[in-house]
């Protein structure tokens, strides 16, 4: 190698080391800057910091101090439409006072829609742009996945008044059901949708009677004005001055309509001779043979009607329109009945109608052209009322599923003290027909009997009241239960006789209460087979 290679060798090699100590020189350099630029962002942050801890103390000094501010329970108004009450715990409420069972009451916060909304802890939070995106685990870009539109739908299970969004959780959890098995499947499809648009009826109806008060109220304070504002002219007028003005006002003061005397009044044995005849009418064929009861109900409906708007005594007021619409529908029957009850008096009135059309009492007055256009509007009224009644029905419904009886409390009857007794009692007179029977051992071990065949059937009152000796000595056997048919009873016509299922030990304790207690009461009766099963002591 010559001595030119050499030098240009070590010119080469001395710019190599010169460039890389450049290089050093500029990364050294570089990460002064950043330090020096980490150290002015935190330096930044804290003065941030401060300041932020300087106006949060400002503000608790404002606010005096309360560092751990007391957060108060949210208060509830009651659903049902008659109760005013304002509570803190409402299924506690709806147990103690309204007699809601524990299961239905725990879950009237969620069915009534009566749960505190969620609510943003600040404005800001509260734009959909400032909320978290979901990450999906394939894609590396977040999604703003839309919310879940679930239905609320009711738990079909009886006995369950869950409302829940997510059901199928609901049924795995609280009614250990699997996704396999045939009744998970057909409990999803018999759930039933909550309208989450509509209000519940209940909320509905309660709206609906505080603005009927509020109305009420406005015009009792007008019609109490105008009131006083006509007795003061009363007052400054003279009776005779008012006489000679108006021939319609009588010498004391009354008005009197055209056409019509002072006293109007029908004397009371007319008025009893009237609804008399009424009464006959209604259970001959011209009224499809009604029923004795049914009939004595209408009459005593037509009796009420008078007794408001005709002080009892005067017929012709029953077919002035004006004054059923005024004094009887708005504002007595209003406020004193349901509207299935209205609907009722309104058919009574309907059928008083027809009776004066077809039968013409010689107590009563009338035009026939009123009387048909009376009973015309009397039908309208009743059909303008049928909203109302469904409204009630669902109303009914809802307080008959609070006022189950659970099967909780039909073991405590079971093991109840009375029932006790009264089986020691019927196992007394099955061995020693001797036994003497007083009425306090006669009445335990009848209201026994009783309440054992209205919880084993649920059956209507009156199908255990009618059920007579010939009936249940012609219960028919069907594998170990004895079936008793019950004849006179309220649906009778629409549905045939009313079934009365009885085990071989209710039924033997029937056989033992028929011939050794009730043979025995103090007042005998005739031995037909058609009298009542149960009687009271006096044999009635």
């Amino acid at each position: 190698m010559s001595d030119s290679d050499n030098e240009d060798h070590d010119k080469d090699g001395f710019s190599s080391t010169q460039d890389e100590n450049e290089a050093q020189i500029e990364v050294q350099d570089e990460s002064d800057q950043s330090e020096v630029f980490k150290n002015e962002i935190e330096e930044e942050r804290n003065k941030t910091k401060v300041e932020r801890r300087s106006e949060e103390d400002a503000g608790s000094d404002d606010e005096g101090q309360d560092e751990n501010p007391v957060i108060k329970q949210q208060k509830k108004k009651c659903p049902l439409p008659y109760c005013n009450s304002v509570v803190c715990h409402l299924p506690r409420h709806l147990r103690n006072v309204h007699n809601w069972s524990k299961q239905v009451a725990k879950t009237a916060t969620c069915r009534f829609k009566l749960r505190k909304q969620y609510t943003f802890s600040s404005q800001e939070t509260a734009y959909a742009g400032n909320r978290k995106p979901w990450k999906t685990k394939g894609d590396s870009k977040p999604k703003n996945c839309k919310k879940p539109s679930r239905k609320k739908k009711i738990c079909p299970i009886p006995g369950c008044t869950t409302v829940s969004e997510r059901l199928p959780q609901h049924l795995h959890q609280v009614h250990k059901l699997g996704s396999d098995e045939p009744k998970f499947k057909k409990c999803m499809s018999l759930a039933k949708v909550v309208s989450m648009k509509n209000d519940h009826i209940f909320h509905r109806m309660k709206a609906k009677r505080e603005n009927e008060m509020d109305m009420d109220y406005h015009m009792d304070r007008s019609s109490l004005c105008k009131s006083e504002s006509s007795q003061q002219d009363l007052e400054d007028n003279d009776p005779d001055d008012l006489q000679k003005s108006d021939p319609n006002v009588s010498g004391t003061g009354d008005i009197v309509k055209p056409g019509s005397s002072v006293d109007t009044d029908e004397p009371s044995s007319v008025v009893q001779e009237t609804l008399q005849e009424f009464e006959d009418w209604l259970v001959s064929p011209d009224c499809e043979k009604k029923d004795a009861k049914t009939a004595k109900q209408h009459v005593a409906q037509v009796k009420k009607v008078l007794s408001i708007i005709g002080e009892g005594s005067c017929l012709h007021s029953l077919l002035d329109r004006k004054l059923v619409q005024d004094v009887f529908l708005r504002q007595y029957a209003k406020k004193k009945y349901y509207p299935t009850t209205i609907k009722s008096y309104l058919m009574s009135l309907q059928h008083y109608c027809s009776f004066l059309l077809g039968e013409k009492p010689s107590g009563v007055e009338f035009e026939k052209d009123d009387v048909i256009s009376l009973r015309e509007k009397l039908k309208n009224w009743s059909a303008s009322y049928k909203r109302e009644t469904t409204r009630r029905r669902w109303e009914k419904m809802e307080e008959d599923v609070s006022a189950l009886i659970t099967p909780d409390k039909v073991n405590d009857f079971g093991r109840s003290q009375a029932v006790r007794d009264a089986v020691i009692i019927l196992g007394e007179l099955s061995g020693a027909h001797h036994a003497e029977i007083t009425q306090a051992k006669y009445t335990l071990v009848r209201d026994y009997l009783i309440a054992q065949i209205m919880i084993d059937n649920a059956n209507r009152a009156g199908v255990v009241a009618y059920m007579t000796v010939q009936e249940f000595q012609r219960a028919r056997s069907e594998d170990d239960r004895h079936v008793v048919h019950v004849l006179q009873h309220k649906t009778v016509d629409t549905h045939g006789p009313a079934q009365i299922v009885l085990t071989n030990h209710l039924y033997n304790h029937l056989n033992i209460f028929l011939t050794e207690m009730r043979s025995k009461l103090p007042i005998k009766e005739s031995a037909e087979g058609s009298d009542k099963f149960f009687l009271s002591w006096g044999g009635e």
